[in-house]
Formats: C-alpha cells, sequence, structure tokens
C-alpha cells in the first residue's frame, strides 16, 4: 500500500509526550520491520491518547524484556485500508485482522537500541527506576524510566554546524538536511560529504543570517535520496545526493551572534573542514563539524549552559515523562562534562536576564519579588523581532512581576509614553479592584525605560495605534 495517506496534525490540547508501547514478537516481528524500513503502521488504543510528534519506546515483551526502538508518532487515525501494507511482517494473522476495525498511526523509526543499551534498559532495571510490571499495551513514560533513558543517550560527543539562508527562513531544514553528491565539475565537497559522518543523537547548531539560531539532534544518518523538491541549491551534476534527518529542534529565545564565539576558538578551528575563515568569519560551505568548546560556547551565550564542566559525575536530568522534549544533554569535553539544559520551566532568556539572583525588581513598577515571581516580558513582540533585535535581549525584554504588571502590559492597559511614563487605557476600570491596582501606577516612570529600548516602546505605542 501506498505510504502517503491523509495526514493528522498534533492538537492543541497536550505537549508532546512519551509513551511505552509493548511489542509481541510472536505477534508481530518488529525487529525485521525495523532492520529493512524506516516507517511502520501500528494499531492505535482509543484509551492510549497519543498524538502527532509524541514519543513511542517500543517495548519487547519476553524473551528480550527490554526497551527495543526509540519512534516518532508522524500520522495518526490512518484507516486499515490505507496502513503501509507489512503484512509479512505478521506472525499471527488473526490478530492483524482483530485490528482492522482500530485505526492506526505510523511510527517513523528514531533509534534502535544496541545490545548494551538494552541490558541497561531491561525490564529489570526499569522497574528499579520506578515502573510498576511489564507493558501490556500502551503507558505513559514514568518519570525515573524517562531519566534512565536520558542517562543512556545524552552524552554527545559529536558536533555540526549548518550553514543556512533562506531554507532556515522557510524552516524547512529543521527536519532535514540534504547535499548533492558531486558539484556540476564532478568535484566532491568536503562540506557536502561531512553529512555522511554524521551519527543519530549528534547535535547540529543551526546558522542563519549572522545568528546562531537554534540547535536539533540528528535523528537517522545519512541515505542516499534524490533532490526534495524544497531544497534549492546551485550549479550541480545532478539531483542525486544525501539526506540527514533531524528531530528536536529548539529555536534559541536569545540568537547567539558570532562574536559570542571567542575569536581563539574559530582560529583554532581550522582542521579540515572548519566553518571558519582563519579571520575567524564564517566561511560558505554547508556542513561543518566543531569541537564541544564551540558548542559550549553557543550554548552559554544562549542561556543554556547549566553549569561548567564538571567531574563527570553529574547526569542529566528528565521532565516527567519525556527525556528529549525538556531535556538535558551533556557536552563530553576535554576537561569534563557541562550540562546544557532545554528545560522550560529554566529558558534560557530567564537565565541571561537574572542569571543567579534569587530577587530582582519589577520592570514596571519596580517593586523587588523573588524571581520566580517575575516574568521576561517582551516590550517589542518576540515574533515580529528581527534577529539582531532578538539578540538584544538586554534592551527588548524586562522583568515584570506577576501580581498585575505583568498581565496588565500584555493586554496593552499600559502605554508607556516617549518619557517613560505609564499611561493608562482600555478598560481598567472594570472592576474597582482592577482600576485601584491601575491607578497605583498611572503617572510613575517604568523603571526598565532608557533612552537605548525607547525604540521598542515606540514600536508597541504604534502598534497599540
Amino acid at each position: 500500500m501506498s505510504e502517503t495517506s491523509s495526514t493528522a496534525t498534533r492538537s492543541n490540547k497536550n505537549p508532546a509526550g512519551s509513551w511505552l508501547v509493548a511489542s509481541n514478537p510472536t505477534k508481530f516481528r518488529a525487529e525485521e520491520a525495523f532492520a529493512v524500513r524506516s516507517r511502520v503502521d501500528w494499531s492505535e488504543s482509543s484509551k492510549a491518547h497519543i498524538d502527532v510528534d509524541d514519543t513511542i519506546y517500543l517495548y519487547g515483551s519476553s524473551p528480550i524484556s527490554a526497551l527495543t526502538h526509540m519512534c516518532v508518532v508522524e500520522q495518526v487515525g490512518i484507516p486499515f485500508e490505507e496502513r503501509i501494507n507489512d503484512d509479512d511482517f505478521w506472525a499471527d494473522s488473526n490478530a492483524l485482522l482483530e485490528r482492522k476495525a482500530r485505526p492506526w498511526m505510523r511510527l517513523r523509526l528514531i533509534h534502535s537500541f544496541s545490545e548494551q543499551e538494552r541490558r541497561v534498559l531491561s525490564l529489570e532495571s526499569m522497574k528499579l527506576n520506578g515502573l510498576q510490571h511489564a507493558p501490556q499495551s500502551r503507558k505513559r513514560m514514568p518519570e525515573g524510566v524517562a531519566e534512565l533513558i536520558a542517562r543512556e543517550l545524552a552524552v554527545v560527543k559529536n558536533f555540526w554546524w549548518v550553514n543556512q539562508g533562506g531554507t532556515a527562513d522557510r524552516r524547512q531544514d529543521f527536519q532535514h538536511l540534504w547535499a548533492p553528491l558531486t558539484a556540476a565539475d564532478g568535484r566532491r565537497m568536503r562540506h557536502w560529504d561531512s553529512l555522511d559522518e554524521a551519527k543519530a543523537g549528534d547535535v547540529v547548531v543551526h546558522y542563519s543570517h549572522g545568528y546562531v539560531i537554534g540547535s536539533s539532534q540528528v535523528s537517522k544518518a545519512s541515505s542516499p535520496m534524490a533532490r526534495p523538491a524544497d531544497f534549492e541549491t546551485g550549479a550541480v551534476r545532478d539531483d542525486i545526493g544525501r539526506e540527514v534527518w533531524l528531530h528536536h529542534f529548539r529555536e534559541f529565545e536569545v540568537p547567539v551572534e558570532l562574536e559570542a564565539i571567542p575569536l581563539e576558538l574559530r582560529r583554532d578551528d581550522l582542521g579540515e573542514g572548519s566553518p571558519f575563515e582563519h579571520s575567524g568569519k564564517v566561511q560558505q560551505g554547508y556542513f561543518f563539524p566543531i569541537v564541544s568548546e564551540i558548542a559550549g560556547e553557543i550554548f552559554k551565550a544562549a542561556g543554556l549552559l547549566e553549569s561548567g564542566p564538571t567531574d563527570g559525575a553529574e547526569r542529566s536530568e528528565a521532565s516527567a515523562g519525556d527525556p528529549f522534549a525538556q531535556r538535558q544533554i551533556l557536552l563530553d569535553a576535554t576537561d569534563g562534562k557541562a550540562i546544557v539544559s532545554y528545560r522550560k520551566e529554566q529558558s534560557g532568556l530567564r537565565k541571561l536576564l537574572f542569571g543567579t539572583k534569587v530577587t530582582e525588581r519589577c520592570g514596571i513598577c519596580a517593586r523587588e519579588y523573588p524571581v520566580q515571581f517575575l516574568h521576561t516580558a517582551h516590550i517589542k513582540s518576540r515574533s515580529a523581532c528581527a534577529l539582531e533585535e532578538r539578540g538584544d535581549w538586554k534592551n527588548v525584554v524586562m522583568p515584570a512581576c506577576l501580581f498585575g504588571c505583568d498581565a496588565l502590559f500584555e493586554r496593552s492597559f499600559l502605554n508607556v509614553g516617549p518619557d517613560g511614563v505609564i499611561q493608562l487605557q482600555g478598560n481598567y476600570n472594570e472592576t474597582p479592584s482592577l482600576a485601584a491596582f491601575a491607578k497605583s501606577l498611572e503617572g510613575k516612570v517604568v523603571r526598565a525605560f532608557t533612552p537605548t529600548n525607547r525604540v521598542y516602546f515606540e514600536w508597541r505605542n504604534n502598534q497599540l495605534g
């Protein structure tokens, strides 16, 4: 059957999650299926509520008794008639017929666990980390098991730099990378051939228009592929090339300008295939290896480096149920391991704005609060900021307290004049309590107002009309 059945998009009610799904080899031979194809259709359960972009960890039933594959859900709600025809892998034809009335979901293989990894992710190990019993059907990922998986998969040794322009503007290269085999004159290009060296789990940093704008991880190593329709290239001999799949793209809240990477590091990383010229500028090309020290500087500038190098004893932590959606990775540097935190509750922007402070003053009312009660408020809407403006976080962002200032500012009840003085607008008299609080701010000068961020307040005023 065709693999082009109707595509379902993720619902808005739940963020992407992780699931343990039982895989019984006496019914369906998943090992054999994934050995020859990257996608498999799996029957759904009406009680599980699995959604697009969720991560599925297949648990191989006895005698395997361990996690075998990690997959991502690409589609849900596929009718039986439109599923991929993989009847040859069904060991129990009756079990297949019993699922005829069910909808199916399409799983794309991310990682096949090695024998060594399976020993670590065995049923016994998972029971020691919070799993009550062997998965029988579908089960949300227990937090302890998520941490176990993260510890096994989190150490990253290889980092890559990809230069992107228009493809980043169209956001197409955040799911896959592609490069031709040869140029028009038949020459091979080192920066194209590097794609063949990327391995699953490697980290890629994305550079565009003078900034590192985010990072992703390689989900599948390169394979031969004709040029995708959404890729534009210069003069090449033909449209045959290689493709690398990515997942878990994370756009940095604060894009990292090139100068944030120390010049001596850019000059030192001059081995074959370096992304930098001798001057330290980015050279033309596509895909380059970088050392972990450069990756560390990038994550540090993005506010994601949680700690400096350690003695290696620290391990990564995972949030409830998903070691990747809110995850940490370890930089395997020569002087130890440094932790890069992707946890949502400690965003890169908060890390930059507050640092190690325990308390800070609200940028509007100037009252001092513990930082947990302060929000990182964009003076100019983040979606309207150009890359260089996002990088200007010291001026475009201010702390706003959760005791009223942030809500009034975000809902445009507060207008900041050209002199920084607060003016009220909108229906702030709807209740006496709201009116009293709003009136207490009227006429005061916004604490965060400066000559250098005046332009961002002016933008906001213009939007308010």
